[in-house]
């Protein structure tokens, strides 16, 4: 009973400081999506199914100052539509789905309130899907080349092949298996843990960078290119000096590549220059130092550092354990275009990365486990800091923090107004606490510039609801 109350008076103190923005009573809600028009301007969809005739029905609300319900448009038949992409563009909502064997467009226009009849997207094949907020991207591997579709909208669809040059280029090509073992990073949000795949991919301005980390050649490879120009393509690996490397894991942020790697003694982080493929910066780690400014927690308690530990605790071998140590690396920009980077490792039994661009993607709707979520590493921690996170008894999360100016070197605290991208974390943990209710159905969030959006379905009273949560100063 204690911990219902404690439950209780926790979601009441949360739904007070949601503002409710539209409500009302409708029969089952199947799913829910949200996307940013403007900073203060979104759109959100609630999907029901109808008879008479069989359809999909998605109806539109765009939300400002003022509430709007639009006219709904629909999807003829019993079977869903299987959408595995949208986007805004303009003032229209781009969907692309499959039907069979064949990929279709249609686009929904929130000013006229109209949806466009579908149209058929020709040869389009795909092992990886990336998004940008207005456009969406398809990429499938040939052999030594890479065919990139990039759609904004049902008016243009453009198809580029790029080839490798050389046949050591080719050999890197296997490498990569988009289809399996690939996540899409967005960077635009703050990034806590993120993908412990081998295999990640980015867009920055026109540029798509995949990447891919082989643990046994300690090495990083690399392909960049340009959507916008076919001549700017590269294929790249970078390797690290650790011998006998545990583990490797890297992260790309703009024109820079973070990489970490651990052996048993030894830990390394590099920071390559993509453009000029060039090594900018190295720090080096021991088993017994970590450099002048420490601190180990555990449990939010702090203790004595114990650099040693960290090498430790990636062992992977552990009798009686659950627990399956994957390293990952995060880097997140901080104020005065600082840099602060986060490498550790994670449950990879149990941990699989969600970021919230993914609202623009349907199939993430469908997945039955919600977002995993990490609380934050304390209040004003210092350079280097290493510690251990108990979030749970079967995810836990170890790492140590490096805070870096613009040219790298080591600054001496990270306060918390370095994190500009850290916006709404309370916020969205409070939210993924309430999804946890078997009562409500179909959230989906989306964060403008001084609030956070979202729209679900009570199941119990038969009500939707759109709330709003505004930024605390």
């Amino acid at each position: 009973m204690r911990y219902l109350f404690v439950f209780i008076l926790f979601f009441y103190s949360f739904s007070a400081s949601a503002q409710e923005r539209y409500k009302e009573a409708t029969k089952t809600i199947k799913h829910t999506s949200s996307y940013k028009i403007s900073d203060s301007i979104s759109l959100h969809f609630a999907v029901t199914y109808k008879k008479n005739p069989l359809r999909y029905e998605y109806q539109a609300y765009l939300v400002g100052e003022m509430v709007k319900k639009l006219a709904p448009f629909s999807f003829d038949g019993k079977k869903k539509p299987n959408i595995i992409a949208s986007h805004i563009n303009d003032s229209k909502c781009v969907f692309i789905y499959k039907r069979k064997n064949n990929y279709y467009i249609i686009e929904y226009d929130f000013k006229d309130e109209k949806a466009s009849l579908s149209q058929k997207i020709p040869d389009l094949k795909y092992d990886h899907i990336l998004q940008k907020e207005n456009a969406t991207f398809f990429i499938k591997k040939k052999g030594k080349s890479i065919l990139l579709t990039h759609i904004r909208n049902k008016d243009y669809i453009n198809t580029r092949l790029y080839d490798s040059e050389t046949s050591d280029d080719a050999n890197l090509f296997n490498k990569f298996k988009l289809d399996t073992e690939f996540d899409y990073v967005t960077t635009d949000e703050y990034v806590e843990i993120g993908s412990i795949k081998k295999g990640h991919s980015y867009i920055f301005d026109n540029t798509i960078i995949l990447t891919y980390d082989e643990k046994s050649k300690e090495t990083s490879y690399v392909i960049t290119l340009d959507y916008a120009n076919k001549s700017n393509f590269s294929v790249r690996s970078y390797k690290n000096s650790l011998k006998n490397i545990r583990q490797i894991r890297s992260f790309a942020i703009g024109n820079l590549l973070f990489q970490f790697a651990i052996s048993f003694k030894l830990a390394k982080l590099n920071i390559y220059n993509l453009e000029a493929s060039n090594l900018s910066k190295s720090f080096t780690y021991t088993k017994e130092d970590f450099g002048p400014h420490n601190k180990y927690y555990r449990r939010t308690k702090e203790m004595a550092v114990k650099p040693a530990a960290f090498f430790n605790s990636f062992a992977r071998f552990v009798p009686f354990s659950t627990y399956l140590p994957t390293i990952f690396i995060t880097v997140n920009k901080g104020i005065n275009d600082s840099y602060i980077v986060e490498s550790g490792h994670i449950n990879g039994a149990v941990y699989s990365y969600y970021n919230h661009f993914d609202h623009f993607m349907w199939h993430q709707q469908m997945m039955n486990q919600p977002p995993v979520n990490i609380p934050r590493f304390g209040p004003n921690p210092n350079l280097d800091i290493y510690e251990v996170k108990d979030t749970e008894d079967d995810l836990k999360k170890t790492s140590f923090i490096l805070a870096l100016d613009a040219d790298f070197q080591k600054l001496d605290s990270i306060p918390d107004s370095l994190f500009e991208k850290e916006k709404w974390k309370k916020e969205k943990e409070s939210l993924d606490e309430i999804k946890k209710n078997p009562g409500y159905k179909s959230f989906s969030t989306i964060e403008l510039q001084n609030s956070l959006r979202y729209i679900f379905y009570h199941k119990r009273i038969k009500t939707l609801f759109i709330k709003e949560i505004n930024k605390k100063e």
